[in-house]
């Protein structure tokens, strides 16, 4: 029976990662000046691209969760992680086969904000902006902690959208003082991670990473 809780529990968890990630590329936020910083496209980014020469070919278009956009007229590319001026470059290439002075201008039009989703056994379930170097106990903090510290361990659920290579999860546990292993307390969270606390039913010996 206890099996069928913890199973059931992160099922329903897992559900609402989906409206998470859905959500996640909803919260857009209006961008000025990307373009010359160095800002490298992420998931969920809006980008406007327009030609000099050829209207029709103008378009705006969002990077999906796999990290991929699909352009007019040329196939579909990976774009996550380019900064505006090299992806530019690389639209010039691909319709400089078949386009005369293909000279096009690509901006943020607007670009996703980044958070995690923090749920289960927290006092203030939900999303948590997220930061640089986030670590889980400090997502866990910002959550409001632990909602009862009362005997026992905690086990730690982080779900990872990898885009096309899915969802990797990751198992961790911590104590009621959200203590454990070092290198666990110091596990740096990622943009749309979805953290998932529960009552560890059974005393574990050691802490493990399932994929």
């Amino acid at each position: 029976m206890p099996n069928i809780k913890v199973n059931s529990a992160i099922i329903v968890f897992v559900l609402a990662i989906s409206n998470f990630f859905m959500a996640c590329s909803s919260q857009l936020v209006r961008t000025t000046g990307l373009e010359s910083n160095g800002y490298q496209v992420r998931r969920g980014d809006v980008l406007e691209i327009k030609f000099d020469y050829y209207p029709d070919y103008d378009q705006t278009v969002i990077v999906g969760p796999n990290g991929r956009t699909s352009f007019r007229a040329i196939e579909e590319l990976q774009v996550i992680d380019l900064t505006i001026s090299e992806l530019r470059k690389n639209l010039i290439e691909k319709y400089s086969q078949t386009l005369a002075a293909p000279n096009l201008h690509l901006k943020v039009h607007s670009s996703s904000k980044f958070s995690i989703y923090v749920g289960g056994h927290i006092k203030k379930p939900g999303m948590v902006r997220f930061k640089k170097n986030l670590t889980i106990v400090e997502g866990v903090l910002l959550a409001g902690g632990l909602r009862d510290k009362s005997g026992g361990k905690f086990e730690i659920f982080v779900f990872r959208n990898r885009g096309d290579a899915g969802v990797k999860m990751y198992k961790f546990e911590i104590g009621k003082k959200v203590g454990g292993k070092v290198a666990n307390r110091n596990f740096q969270l990622a943009p749309y991670d979805v953290v998932f606390i529960m009552k560890s039913k059974t005393a574990k010996k050691k802490n493990r990473t399932l994929i």
